[in-house]
């Protein structure tokens, strides 16, 4: 199962989010639900890097399907609207796809952090 977590401050302010695992739909390789999550994820990433001027750090671990994003001005300001906007497409790309798949393929859930 991909679980997707979105860390979030209060008011619901979103400050990163981790993805890890592996959905399980198909043979490793041909798994067109990891394939379809990560292209969102990445895709993300790297619009928030070329397009907005979002501080960010993520990490990348290919074993285990793991990538992690942390949004660096989060904690001290809001983030920007541009990257917002790029975050909450990623996550209503990813709610489709688990809605199409079902929720034993991917889970999402928000996770309050200080």
């Amino acid at each position: 199962m991909i679980r997707i977590t979105v860390f979030r401050r209060k008011k619901n302010k979103i400050c990163g989010f981790r993805v890890a695992g592996h959905a399980d739909y198909g043979p490793y390789g041909t798994d067109i639900v990891c394939s379809a999550v990560t292209a969102l994820v990445f895709n993300a990433i790297n619009s928030i890097e070329t397009f907005t001027l979002e501080p960010i750090e993520y990490e990348v671990q290919s074993e285990g399907g793991f990538i992690q994003c942390q949004f660096l001005n989060a904690y001290q300001s809001d983030m920007g609207s541009e990257a917002k906007l790029l975050v909450e497409s990623m996550l209503l790309g990813i709610s489709q796809i688990q809605e199409d798949y079902g929720t034993e393929y991917i889970q999402i859930v928000d996770e309050e952090v200080e």
